[in-house]
């Protein structure tokens, strides 16, 4: 068995082990608990509660009455196929990283640099979470601003 089948055959165990420890903790997770798939990617959303024709029901100062429900969130779900295409980068560059660093033919000053340069496209792919990001700094100093008021 040549080094190189070996490399790949370690590197196919590290993350074929690793994903199925994954798969085997979410499952698990799913069962013993109330946890969604659906309600994670929901989101709460404020609308007026409506009479049997269809009317927004009234309180007694006139205003509509509002109750929060969850909704399907098309953002939330995009977030979700961009992080498993992130994560699927990820696994795909440890595959080959893994390989090559166990070569010591192949581990040279372009694999050190590659993996520079692999390293900065990832976290360029993490900007796609920058407006969820933003979103949480944005709701920690509104309520700061509803304390202070």
């Amino acid at each position: 068995m040549q080094i190189t089948a070996l490399s790949w055959i370690v590197a196919g165990i590290t993350i074929g082990g690793s994903a199925f420890f994954a798969l085997v903790v979410l499952l698990r997770l799913i069962k013993t608990s109330s946890w969604s798939l659906t309600d994670a990617l929901s989101e709460e959303v404020e609308l007026s509660v409506l009479d049997a024709n269809g009317l927004p029901k009234t309180d007694t100062a006139g205003q509509p009455i509002k109750a929060t429900q969850l909704k399907a969130s098309v953002s939330r779900l995009i977030a979700l196929f961009g992080l498993i295409g992130i994560l699927m980068s990820y696994l795909g560059f440890a595959l080959v990283l893994l390989v090559a660093f166990s070569e010591k033919a192949v581990l040279s000053d372009a694999t050190i640099a590659s993996a520079g340069a692999i390293v900065k496209f990832l976290l360029a792919g993490l900007t796609m979470f920058a407006p969820y990001l933003v979103n949480k700094f944005a709701s920690v100093f509104e309520g700061l601003r509803n304390r202070l008021g």
